[in-house]
């Protein structure tokens, strides 16, 4: 059994590595994003979006790992570029959110970019890494994600991860 003091540095290693890669992945799209004059809050929205008809403001905040009020204000940016919809939900109190077609457009854009040739270096260095020791990753990752945020944002991610790899 480790001590309090192990585990915590344990715990710091994990997380500021996660820190680490996660700050380098995100600054990868933002490279790309500067084109579209999107902002990666915004586009995080988008990408959301992108795999779901609709969604409430409480979903798109539980998925985009942020507070409603940041969520609304991207969702007001994203609007006024035409590129989101928020139309009353069911109750008056509910706003359901979905994509435009130009925000459909853009951001299926920006994917198929990627998938045909690749600016983030990311991907690239995923590929470098035997495929048994990416996949005990992504299960200890996923096991984390599924403590700490919940099994329905792991069960969301690997379900769209899923509809990249089969469908698009």
């Amino acid at each position: 059994m480790k001590s309090s003091k192990e585990a915590f540095a344990t715990a710091h290693l994990v997380f500021t590595l996660i820190r680490g890669i996660h700050s380098l992945a995100e600054e990868d799209v933002i490279l790309t994003l500067k084109k579209y004059n999107i902002q990666y809050p915004s586009f995080r929205i988008l990408w959301i979006l992108f795999f779901e008809k609709k969604m409430t403001m409480t979903e798109l905040s539980y998925l985009a790992l942020t507070n409603i009020s940041n969520v609304y204000r991207q969702l007001i940016k994203l609007r006024d570029k035409n590129l989101v919809t928020i139309d009353k939900g069911k109750d008056a109190r509910i706003k359901e959110i979905s994509l435009t077609e130009e925000g459909r457009r853009i951001t299926d854009e920006i994917l198929q970019l990627n998938l045909e040739f690749t600016d983030l270096n990311f991907v690239d260095l995923l590929e470098k890494i035997p495929q048994k020791e990416l996949d005990t990753f992504i299960k200890v990752a996923s096991v984390i994600s599924s403590e700490l945020i919940g099994t329905n944002f792991t069960d969301w991610t690997i379900k769209t991860a899923n509809i990249i790899k089969e469908n698009i």
